[in-house]
């Protein structure tokens, strides 16, 4: 606060010498222009007739007036008159021209008059400082009445952030706990029906738990071989689509092994769609096409589509728009999610329909189809021994600092690489270019600040990787 302080003060007497000294400026010239004019005025008749003498003497006694120097131009082959001496590079000058006739056509001699700009100097200064100790404890309580409503403004900040996280743990808890409330109005014979939804409630409630521990993207996410089912999110907003008299409709699912985290995914499809369900006139589409080894969903509404002034904050935490209990919450995870995944969502209006499209990279291998008959831990582990993770750090020194501890951690299912190549699976890096080049590849990429330390990269590759504690042999 007093660094803050002592900068504003500073800043605002630097300004008020500023507007001071061109204020004394413009007021020193304005003088000096009335007094030449008024010499000027006097001595035109003798410089007319020629009475040289009397201009000479009466140009001498206009030194007195704080002129440096005054020089006659004339306009006869006369001789010009020089007096006094221009002692300063900071003059200015002002000139004076006197006419034979009224009507200013025929010029007889211009006068110029040289002053400093240095005259008075002292009292501006004088000037100067009475002004700032006038001016610096306003300033001061302004600085402090001002940094405390910032801190209040942070604080407020703080506590609606608080109030957004709470709003998302309810917003999300309504699903899973309406699944549980549903077992006590059932018999032991339909439990087992419902071992599903029980199931997919778990894994948004432990879903919820991982969001709730950081909020980082790349501790977010943690990919699994798995075959995506969506029947069990679908059956979920059957019901609401029932409700609202709205026909939604899923394209066929293809049958091929992806590498997501299915329980962050499907929660995050969900919200997409059940914000699709909110303003549909009449249908909603859900898509999911793998193109070349990106996975694409699409969610296709009727509705009106997003106001133009609102798109940019489409994608924010806690803003929403046209529903009064909307938490601004759900597309926002859904962005995140996507992210993390190395992805990312995008809206647009297409055939006058709204259209929310997601984009993950790399989550199709092209060997996958293959093993669809394997088990699922058989197909995971000889899918993931393949997997390669390039290490690419600045200074290399802490690639090379991480590469051997996770050589060292004896983990089999990854193959470590130092340095970036188009080919690998996934790139850990604090370099800024290499994230660019990751996103135009289409690669996976967990980016770190430039000052995190090699352990605590390690530790959050291994989160990311989704490498279990009991594999981690080499101890970070």
């Amino acid at each position: 606060m007093n660094q803050s302080i002592s900068r504003a003060i500073m800043l605002f007497s630097v300004t008020v010498f500023a507007v001071s000294f061109t204020v004394h400026q413009w007021l020193l010239y304005f003088s000096k222009n009335k007094q030449a004019q008024a010499i000027a005025q006097s001595i035109r008749e003798d410089l007319i007739t020629g009475n040289r003498r009397n201009v000479i003497a009466a140009l001498n006694n206009s030194l007195a007036f704080g002129f440096d120097s005054i020089i006659v131009e004339t306009y006869d082959q006369r001789p010009s008159i020089n007096l006094g001496e221009q002692r300063s590079i900071y003059g200015v000058t002002v000139i004076q021209s006197i006419y034979f006739d009224g009507q200013k056509e025929y010029a007889a001699a211009n006068i110029r008059f040289t002053y400093v700009i240095t005259e008075g100097l002292a009292n501006l200064i004088y000037i100067w400082i009475v002004l700032t100790a006038i001016g610096a404890i306003p300033l001061q309580k302004f600085i402090i009445h001002q940094q405390k409503r910032q801190n209040e403004r942070t604080e407020a900040q703080k506590n609606k952030a608080v109030l957004e996280v709470i709003n998302g743990v309810v917003h999300d808890l309504r699903g899973p706990v309406g699944t549980f409330e549903s077992l006590l109005y059932i018999s032991p014979d339909e439990v087992t029906k419902l071992k599903p939804q029980i199931h997919e409630s778990l894994n948004r409630i432990n879903s919820m738990i991982d969001s709730l521990r950081s909020n980082e993207i790349d501790l977010l996410v943690k990919p699994v071989l798995s075959i995506l089912d969506l029947e069990v999110g679908f059956s979920f907003l059957k019901a609401k689509a029932i409700k609202k008299h709205v026909q939604l409709i899923l394209s066929e699912v293809p049958n091929t092994h992806v590498f997501v985290d299915t329980a962050k995914f499907e929660r995050a499809w969900v919200n997409i769609a059940s914000n699709a369900l909110d303003f549909a006139r009449s249908e909603v589409q859900i898509e999911l096409k793998v193109i070349a080894k990106n996975l694409i969903l699409k969610v296709t509404d009727d509705g009106p589509g997003v106001p133009e002034e609102f798109i940019p904050k489409l994608f924010l935490r806690g803003n929403t728009h046209g529903k009064p209990d909307g938490t601004g919450l759900g597309l926002a995870y859904a962005k995140q999610v996507m992210m993390g995944h190395g992805g990312d969502i995008r809206y647009y209006r297409e055939n006058n329909l709204t259209v929310f499209e997601c984009f993950i990279p790399n989550a199709v291998h092209a060997k996958s189809s293959s093993l669809t008959e394997k088990s699922h831990i058989e197909l995971e582990s000889k899918e993931r021994v393949r997997k390669n993770v390039g290490i690419a750090f600045r200074p290399p020194l802490l690639s090379s600092e991480v590469l051997e501890i996770l050589t060292n951690s004896e983990v089999d299912s990854f193959n470590w690489h130092e340095g970036f190549d188009p080919s690998y699976d996934f790139i850990i890096t604090n370099d800024p270019n290499i994230v660019d080049r990751c996103i135009d590849e289409g690669i996976s990429v967990a980016q770190f600040k430039p000052d995190t330390s090699s352990s605590e990269i390690v530790r959050r590759t291994f989160i990311r990787l989704g490498i279990p504690q009991d594999k981690r042999a080499y101890d970070v």
